[in-house]
């Protein structure tokens, strides 16, 4: 067996990008770009090519574990809410593409480790998705910002999707800015920095505002690591000086333009405040009272915005056990990359980006390919992890 250390697993430059790794990167690109049915079938052929390059089929006890759970998840969510008529029989399949995305990620993270290709290529779909989306729709109507919130999609001219859905991609650009941290090259810096920047586009055509809340925890977390991990010289003190400085003239020369721009006005005049308190708290006692799910707890738009209560108030309190039994087994393991230092900017970031879409939308509801993109991160981060350990044969 071949142990993995460290400095491998965050060497960049001693991974090798073949044909086969090339296509799966493709598919996972694909994947991202929210194409009906295309992105689905995309991400259960990346299952079905990984499975099949694999010499013999081996999953440790541990991912069997988290498998069953999720299959056993999966089959719960589908089934309680096709018992209660509240999914169509299309939806079925995203029991399928649930478990495949995890296997995905277990399965390719075997054979490809590079951390920030796998986990920003499908990051960089969702962005270009939703600012493709979010553009043609101002350019349509001739407005900026949107005034109600929506825009059609890209592949379907005929779906609206509401603005805190394409927010919850745009998260994942913010998210993106922690590279820029790294020690990846300047030119790549300059590509990565396309999607926080596509992201502040859609979030102020939006008026989204919980993307731009976790921009700016992403930049502090960040700030953080960096000021905690390095050893600072002379050099590092100037420069974050200038960018103090550049930052300062920015906003003293588009003073008028920065705080009369309306994203900033709905942050500044809403602040925290958001019905959502109220939702939260509705969904919470309505799990309690209505433990079978089944949509009985009457709500606005029949979402509490929050992951964990939305599936409790569809489909009841046992699949919700079955998720956060899932997500602790790989919060350690996630934890555990952060401590031994691999990859922990993006790493970091990427979960706050999630944890926080995932608090305050139903973004399984909204969004099931966003599910399974976190699905498949878990996958192949917890793999990574058990490669660290030596415990893959």
């Amino acid at each position: 067996m071949t142990t993995y250390s460290i400095n491998h697993l965050t060497e960049q430059s001693s991974v090798k990008v073949g044909f086969r790794e090339q296509l799966l990167i493709l598919l996972l690109f694909i994947f991202g770009l929210n194409i009906p049915s295309y992105s689905s079938i995309s991400l259960l052929c990346a299952a079905v090519i990984t499975i099949l390059l694999r010499n013999k089929i081996i999953l440790k006890q541990g991912i069997l574990l988290d498998t069953s759970i999720l299959f056993l998840f999966s089959f719960l969510y589908i089934s309680i809410g096709a018992y209660y008529k509240l999914f169509p029989i299309a939806d079925m399949k995203n029991g399928l593409l649930f478990v495949g995305s995890y296997l995905v990620g277990y399965f390719f993270a075997q054979q490809f480790r590079n951390i920030k290709l796998a986990i920003m290529i499908p990051l960089s779909g969702f962005v270009v998705f939703a600012f493709m989306s979010t553009y043609t729709e101002s350019k349509s109507i001739g407005t900026f910002p949107i005034a109600h919130r929506s825009a059609h999609s890209y592949w379907s001219p005929d779906v609206v999707i509401n603005g805190p859905v394409y927010g919850i991609y745009f998260s994942l650009g913010m998210a993106a800015i922690s590279l820029l941290f790294t020690n990846i090259k300047l030119r790549y810096k300059m590509l990565v920095l396309l999607l926080p920047i596509m992201s502040i586009y859609g979030n102020s055509a939006l008026l989204n505002r919980t993307p731009m809340y976790i921009g700016f925890i992403v930049i502090i977390s960040c700030l953080s690591i960096y000021f905690f991990n390095k050893k600072l010289k002379l050099r590092d003190y100037f420069a974050f000086s200038v960018v103090l400085l550049l930052l300062f003239y920015v906003y003293n020369r588009y003073t008028s333009f920065i705080t009369n721009s309306d994203i900033l006005q709905r942050i500044f005049s809403e602040e925290l405040q958001s019905s959502r308190y109220t939702l939260w708290k509705e969904g919470f006692v309505g799990l309690i009272m209505h433990p079978l799910g089944g949509l009985k707890t009457e709500l606005e738009g029949n979402f509490t915005h929050n992951f964990w209560l939305d599936i409790g108030n569809y489909v009841g309190v046992f699949p919700v056990i079955l998720i956060i039994v899932f997500q602790i087994r790989h919060a350690s393991s996630i934890l555990k990359l952060i401590k031994a230092n691999i990859e922990r900017y993006l790493i970091v970031s990427l979960f706050i980006a999630i944890f926080v879409s995932s608090f305050v939308e139903p973004v399984l509801i909204a969004s099931p390919v966003f599910v399974a993109y976190i699905l498949y991160v878990c996958g192949y981060l917890k793999t990574i992890q058990m490669e660290q350990e030596n415990l893959l044969t």
